[in-house]
């Protein structure tokens, strides 16, 4: 990185930690977009870390995610808390860039001072999250937001990778899920710290509730933690404050148990994505120019060779050169 763009990248992170509202989106689209200005941001930035609370919100699609989360944010802004809030959307396939815009679906946020919103793709990432969302959720504590609530894609079961990053994990359902409950079972049931029932002025609502606490005094048994369950009408902010209340009191169970639960507190998690990444982007491309990559995949392709072996094979190249 040359004096000029290290001196310039400097002056822009320091601008936006520092509250500068032009600044923080310009240092959030560089750290998305470019590893290399995201690796050296996350340098400098990692030391003023560790204070932002941050909150998952996940769930099947239709369960009212986005509109829960901004009745919330209401809530906790009107108590003085500072709420960024980082919206992962699926990727266009033309662009790349979120489908959804975060100003279509929180309109009403967007004047308050103490609240952000940043919409992310995920860029074909699998796991409900974008390959970049763990470091601009750094950007966002180093910021000093108060809280950083990260809703994910809401694609199901594939939608753990929240679990990685957050500190207290919401799954949100709504009436019209109970024929699928069961198929969720090894998923959200899970990983969900509260679970919040929406849009409860439907028919079902309650039974939905009462499933809910049925499956977790199975599920949950041995945690120590017992998830909350919580009724809500989003769009009426009935059962907000309730929800609000819930979280801090997993925020204090959290503090109180010194669990080192979610991504940005478990040092061990971070190692491990990093390493992942830096094998990604080290190997991967020297893999695939291998001329014998292609020729083992027309061998896959033809059914002459597994994958396994391909990939052993591969590999072993690799470790002796």
């Amino acid at each position: 990185m040359n004096v000029t763009r290290e001196r310039s990248l400097n002056e822009l992170i320091e601008d936006a930690v520092k509250g500068d509202r032009r600044s923080l989106p310009r240092l959030i689209s560089k750290v998305e977009n470019d590893r290399d200005v995201a690796k050296e941001t996350i340098k400098i930035l990692y030391s003023r870390t560790g204070r932002a609370f941050v909150v998952g919100v996940t769930g099947p699609p239709g369960s009212g995610k986005s509109t829960l989360i901004a009745a919330l944010t209401k809530e906790l802004s009107s108590a003085g808390k500072k709420v960024a809030i980082v919206a992962i959307d699926p990727s266009s396939m033309f662009s790349g860039g979120a489908l959804l815009g975060d100003r279509i679906r929180m309109n009403e946020l967007t004047e308050d001072p103490n609240v952000f919103i940043r919409s992310m793709a995920t860029r074909g990432s699998g796991g409900g999250l974008s390959r970049a969302t763990a470091d601009v959720v750094r950007v966002l504590d180093a910021a000093s937001w108060n809280y950083v609530i990260v809703e994910t894609v809401g694609a199901g079961q594939t939608d753990l990778d929240i679990v990685e990053l957050a500190q207290t994990v919401i799954v949100v359902v709504s009436p019209g899920w109970g024929d699928e409950i069961q198929a969720f079972k090894a998923g959200l049931m899970e990983i969900g710290d509260i679970f919040v029932v929406n849009k409860s002025d439907l028919e079902g609502a309650n039974r939905i509730l009462l499933d809910i606490r049925g499956m977790l005094r199975t599920y949950g048994s041995e945690r120590t933690w017992q998830p909350k369950v919580v009724l809500t009408n989003s769009l009426k902010s009935t059962g907000i404050v309730e929800l609000a209340t819930a979280i801090q009191e997993h925020q204090e169970y959290i503090a109180k148990s010194g669990l080192a639960k979610g991504q940005l507190m478990d040092g061990e998690a971070q190692l491990l994505a990093a390493i992942r990444e830096e094998l990604e982007f080290e190997f991967i491309p020297e893999l695939r120019r291998n001329p014998t990559f292609a020729e083992y995949g027309e061998k896959i392709t033809e059914h002459a060779m597994d994958p396994y072996t391909a990939a052993a094979s591969l590999i072993s190249a690799l470790r002796r050169k």
